[in-house]
């Protein structure tokens, strides 16, 4: 089982982690049979994200997956064990596809 932690922030589900479990289901992975999905998304402000992206960190996850800049930031600061991807063009120019 492959368990992906998802930060975001924004408010619900975006359109970006829809496709995400797309791409995933056409790699073979289903949720619940060998993929589980952690989604944390901020309810009103950036503030929040410090907070679940320590709650993600504690659950373990093999990858942490940020949606959007403030995020990858967050997630760059919460861990050095787990490895992270952004889904944010602006830092994987800067920064490569890894942080």
């Amino acid at each position: 089982m492959v368990t992906v932690g998802i930060l975001s922030g924004a408010v619900g589900t975006t359109s970006a982690s829809a496709a995400f479990i797309e791409a995933m289901n056409k790699l073979g992975y289903e949720q619940g049979r060998n993929l589980t999905i952690l989604f944390r998304s901020t309810k009103s402000s950036h503030a929040e994200l410090p907070a679940l992206a320590a709650e993600l960190v504690d659950l373990k996850p093999d990858v942490l997956i940020a949606m959007s800049t403030p995020p990858v930031i967050t997630l760059k600061s919460a861990t050095t064990a787990i490895p992270k991807y952004p889904r944010s063009s602006s830092l994987e120019s800067r920064e490569g596809p890894r942080v």
